[in-house]
């Protein structure tokens, strides 16, 4: 596996402006996070085919929608830099690299100015972009994706890692809609119909609806009552 070092950057803003008694997120970079390593990335562009089903054979594709562009990350974060140390995204003061002359071991040893942490810095703040609608810039070797939020972190630890993380970042780009506000013209003709105060109605029984089997079975009923009446009246003799 080749390590390289990192030339991917991660910068977003936090500062925002009030406007009309709203906040506003304002353009411009105030966090910067880089890694140590980068150990390898995997860029993402799909899109969609939508499809429709027909009477025989395939189905027939007559739109094509581009999705969200991907990116996943898998970086190294070390407390012991080579040099000095990438910026971890925070507002942690700076850290410098000084050059002594030890008389003991006749060389020149290099000390940091100040104590940092790096594994405890990059996590937190992976995670408060994790957690936040914060829209970061991504900076590549090969492409610069604006607009993208980070989804996941993954962060396994294992007993050889020491004072070093492996993390694995996953962000997708969001297409962003924007909306105005327009006057609508008035209407050459009046619209709709004016309504009228009628009154008190009264109470109106509605048409019995019936079906045609139903009249039907209605007729059948008195055909055979007004049969059943005329044997009687023959059986007593009332006959015709």
């Amino acid at each position: 596996m080749t390590i390289r070092t990192s030339r991917v950057a991660i910068s977003w803003t936090t500062s925002t402006e009030t406007i009309a008694g709203e906040e506003f997120a304002v353009s411009g970079v105030d966090h910067v996070l880089q890694f140590d390593c980068v150990t390898s990335e995997t860029h993402e562009n799909t899109a969609t085919l939508t499809e429709k089903s027909v009477e025989r054979g395939a189905p027939i594709a007559d739109h094509k929608r581009s999705n969200p562009a991907r990116i996943t990350i898998e970086a190294t974060v070390t407390n012991t830099p080579i040099a000095l140390p990438p910026p971890s995204g925070g507002d942690a003061f700076p850290v410098f690299i000084e050059s002594h002359r030890s008389e003991k071991a006749d060389a020149v040893v290099r000390v940091y100015t100040g104590s940092f942490d790096r594994m405890l810095d990059v996590h937190a703040v992976l995670d408060s972009l994790v957690n936040a609608p914060i829209f970061c810039t991504i900076t590549t070797r090969t492409k610069t994706y604006e607009n993208a939020q980070i989804t996941g972190v993954s962060v396994p630890r294992k007993s050889e890692d020491g004072d070093s993380l492996t993390i694995t970042i996953s962000a997708s780009v969001v297409r962003i809609a924007e909306s105005r506000q327009v006057d609508i013209a008035s209407p050459r003709e009046p619209r709709g119909r004016a309504t009228r105060d009628n009154g008190t109605q009264g109470a109106s029984e509605e048409p019995r609806l019936t079906s045609i089997l139903a009249q039907g079975a209605d007729q059948a009923t008195a055909n055979n009552a007004e049969n059943l009446l005329t044997n009687i009246q023959n059986a007593l003799g009332g006959g015709a």
